[in-house]
């Protein structure tokens, strides 16, 4: 996702390095200093807590960019594909929030069986509080204190080799049992902020007035 180049920690490790097939989980941290600050004192904090950590010091990576250029690090990187024309090629973009209790297993089954390469494939997994979400919103979470959202970005040079196996709703009733409890506060908003239904061709939730 990111188009700037990351500096191994420990070259020699690095080189060194083999993954014997597999999976690995990458952490990426980002830590924001005034570039006037002591750089000493701004790496002691760095290692302080990374050193909380449990990883592999031969694949840690390192990289120092102006904070607006990491802010546009996606949008640098949709350049790059653009520039090598393979950025119209499909491309979805799948968020799943899977309950704590089952990211062991769901990470088993799709990380280590489903998703055998992930040569074309960008995942990100985010632990999430479900307390400091703001339950006002329409968002429906995992009835649980912590969940992950898991996101994956996969693409494709030959479109026909795309297979959907995922299901998706295809009524409103479908939608309803989504929703749950927040479903009449989803549709008081919905009429309220978009009465004619003008945003409702794709998701077939409300029908087009």
């Amino acid at each position: 996702m990111t188009s700037f180049p990351f500096v191994p920690k420990d070259p020699a490790g690095a080189e060194q390095f083999v993954s014997d097939g597999k999976v690995l989980y990458c952490l990426e941290v980002a830590k924001y200093f005034d570039p006037e600050k002591n750089i000493n004192s701004v790496n002691e904090e760095v290692e302080a807590l990374l050193s909380k950590l449990s990883y592999i010091p031969s694949t840690r990576l390192e990289t120092e960019v102006p904070y607006t250029v990491f802010l546009e690090r996606v949008h640098m990187a949709e350049l790059k594909r653009r520039a090598m024309n393979i950025r119209e090629v499909p491309h979805p973009w799948l968020n799943l929030l899977v309950p704590g209790s089952g990211i062991q297993d769901f990470g088993n089954g799709v990380f280590g069986k489903i998703i055998t390469s992930t040569e074309d494939v960008t995942l990100t997994v985010y632990p999430v509080n479900k307390s400091k979400w703001d339950d006002r919103t329409s968002a429906v979470f995992p009835d649980e204190d912590v969940f992950y959202l898991v996101g994956l970005l996969s693409g494709a040079l030959d479109d026909e080799s795309l297979k959907a196996y995922l299901p998706q709703y295809t009524n409103q009733e479908q939608w309803k049992a989504h929703f749950g409890a927040k479903w009449k506060k989803f549709e008081q908003r919905k009429r309220e902020y978009d009465p004619l239904a003008i945003l409702a061709s794709e998701q077939r939730i409300f029908n087009e007035i």
